[in-house]
This record gives structure tokens, sequence and C-alpha cells, in this order.
């Protein structure tokens, strides 16, 4: 069994085992029983990342299992099949479907054997909050929705790479789970038609949101809570600050993040690189190093040595 490591509330897992007590005891999201129902090693592999609001978790097994929740949750869950066989509730995942359950019924999972899932835990309450901000449904109860292939790849290549930590590394735990929420408000509703805006209206937006980041850059900044700030959609906020910047929200956020930090650091306004990461609003030190390296060609320790003396 490989480590776990844990930054703030998130917990990031790559591990195997053939312990089912072992797999009940690491699920966070929920009271989850695991029960291997076929002969054999479990042989269990399984990659993990959560918060106390969100869970998202990749997992194979070389004897069939079954999962159960028996109380009511206040959690919503999907689940996509990634080979073999496997069933949510009853719903036979296949390669043009995903399931998905509000948990008042609790759970009964059951993977196959040589089979495995990805499968998406989320607190109800947040789940809410970001459908009525963005004017997305939740369904009730327990089915599945059928997805074209390419969407329904796009989505299973998203959520395992959120569960290896491929994708969603680098955002705060607000901003990871603001994410995860509307991953899941999307695939569960139609598509809206794209539409066309004229591009003085990409600047407006852009120019809101750019004056906005530039005063508040320290501070927890989600897709979220930036559509409630300037009364916009999500699909407006996204389309127009591309349109107009040719950079996605977080993709200039970070880039300013990070010109800011070299400024504090070249400045001598700072004495440890994790006083300018924590100043910034990248309060990890070692994700901040990562990104400052890629962005300017040297360390932020570097940068610190090779500053005037105060």
């Amino acid at each position: 069994m490989t480590g776990q490591t844990q930054t703030n509330t998130r917990r990031v897992e790559s591990y195997q085992t053939d312990d089912v007590d072992l797999l009940s005891s690491r699920y966070y999201a929920a009271p989850i029983d695991y029960v291997q129902i076929g002969a054999g090693s479990l042989g269990a592999e399984i990659h993990a990342i959560a918060t106390s609001k969100v869970e998202v978790r990749e997992a194979y097994f070389q004897a069939s299992v079954l999962n159960v929740v028996e109380r009511p949750l206040h959690r919503f869950g999907i689940a996509l099949g990634v080979t073999g066989r496997a069933q949510l509730l009853g719903t036979q995942l296949n390669d043009s479907n995903l399931a998905y359950t509000d948990g008042h019924d609790g759970i009964f999972a059951r993977v196959n054997a040589g089979s495995g899932w990805c499968n998406l835990s989320i607190d109800r309450q947040l789940l809410e909050d970001v459908a009525a901000v963005h004017g997305y449904a939740i369904p009730s109860g327990k089915a599945a929705r059928g997805l074209p292939l390419p969407k329904r790849a796009a989505l299973l290549g998203t959520l395992t790479g959120i569960a290896q930590s491929r994708q969603g590394a680098t955002l705060s735990n607000e901003q990871f789970e603001d994410a995860v929420a509307l991953l899941v408000l999307r695939s569960l509703n139609p598509p809206v038609k794209k539409y066309g805006m004229k591009s003085e209206k990409h600047w407006a937006v852009a120019h809101k949101v750019i004056d906005f980041i530039h005063s508040n850059y320290a501070l927890p900044m989600t897709l979220t809570g930036l559509c409630q700030l300037f009364n916009v959609s999500e699909r407006t906020l996204r389309y127009n600050f591309k349109a107009a910047t040719g950079l996605s929200l977080q993709q200039y956020l970070t880039h300013y993040r990070l010109h800011r930090a070299r400024a504090l650091l070249q400045e001598n306004k700072v004495a440890e690189v994790r006083e300018a990461a924590a100043a910034c609003g990248i309060p990890h030190a070692g994700r901040f190093s990562q990104y400052y390296k890629a962005m300017f060609k040297e360390t932020p320790f570097e940068a610190l040595r090779r500053r005037a003396p105060r």
C-alpha cells in the first residue's frame, strides 16, 4: 500500500489492498460497508481524493464486491463504469450512461470481478447552493441518464483524472468543491444552446472580473462566487472571459497571483517563500513553488537568494 497525504481537509490516496474493512474505513464521504461476494483475492486498487464535502473515487476489483449504505444520506452520488460490469441501485453501468442517486434510499452498488468504476459523492447542500446560482435542476430519486459516447468519455476522463490527482490539484478546496458541483450539475442537465455575443460585451464582463481579481487576489475565489457577484450565468462568465482574454478564469487568476508573489520576493517584502504564497492566495507552498518555476523558469527560493539586501 502506498502512502496517504493530507492537506487541510483534502485527502489524496492511491493504494492496493485485499482488506474490505480497510476499504470501508477509508471511504470518507459516507458510512459504506464493503463485502466481498466473489471467491479469490479481492485485489482492490483505489485512487481517491476527498474534502469534507466532495469525494471522487476510482476503484478496480479482482473479486466481486457489494457496497452498502443502510440509512439515508445527505449526499448526492453519480457513478460511471470504467471496465467490466458494475451497477448502482440496480442500474447497469454501460458505455453510454451514468447512474445517479439522491441518497434518500441509501446505496446498494455491485462491482463484478475484474471490473472497475468511478463514483462521486457530494454534499447535498453544496449541490443545491451551486444549482441555485447557475439555474440547474437536481433530479430526485435514483435513475440513469444516457450520454453520447464522446460526452461520457470526456466526463469519465475528467473524473478519473480528478481521482488520480491529474486534474483539480491546483485548486483550493473551495474551488475544487465548486468545480465538482458544476461538473455534476452539467452532466445531469440537458445542454444549453451556444450563443454569440458582441465583442464589447466580452470586454465589459472581463474588465469587471479582472478589476475584482486585481483588488482581491489574496482571497479564495470560486466560479460560483463570481457568478453571484456579477449576476451572470456560469456559461456567460466563462464564455465572455475566454473570448476577451484568451484565458480561462483560473489561468488568469493563477498567473496574476504568481506575478504579485514575484514582486513580493524581488522587492524584499517577505522573508520566506511561504509568506509570498499565502499573501497571494496560494497557501500550499509546494504547489506554489511548482507553478512559480513553470512560469518564471526559476524557483521562488532562487528569487529570494538573488534579491538585494534590505
